[in-house]
């Protein structure tokens, strides 16, 4: 059963000013994980910035779609900001090429004090030129 959906699209050339910030101040939103995928194989002390919109995105789309699910079952008494979700997802790239997200479930549900059905969070991602677009279901797991 699908308990929720987000999207979210971006234009790249916003991120092209953080493609120069610091390691620590992009650490505030991206994964390591993330800043590592991002890094310019031509300057690693740069950061491309569609790979950085497209997680952006991502993480825009997720925040939605769980803000969606915590509503339609009923968990409304305590919310989250973008960037606490941020910190605690990472967009991951598996070796097929398909976008996954890796949630700590449990730091989320210690910031709602509610215990989560399990989830299976769906991730797709496009971009052209200039736009990225992230679009996330979160659907009850069903074993």
């Amino acid at each position: 059963m699908i308990l929720g959906v987000g999207t979210d699209i971006v234009g790249s050339n916003r991120f092209a000013a953080m493609s120069t910030f610091s390691y620590d101040r992009l650490r505030t939103f991206f994964s390591e994980a993330e800043l590592m995928a991002a890094q310019d194989p031509k300057n690693s002390k740069h950061f491309l910035p569609e790979k950085l919109a497209t997680r952006f995105a991502a993480k825009e789309a997720l925040f939605k779609a769980l803000s969606a699910t915590l509503v339609r079952l009923g968990h409304t008494q305590k919310t989250f900001s973008l960037r606490f979700l941020a910190q605690i997802s990472s967009v991951q790239i598996t070796i097929w090429g398909v976008p996954e997200f890796h949630v700590d479930c449990a730091a989320l549900e210690q910031k709602i004090g509610v215990k989560l059905p399990s989830l299976h969070i769906h991730l797709s991602l496009s971009h052209e030129r200039e736009h990225v677009l992230a679009f996330v279901v979160c659907e009850l797991y069903k074993s």
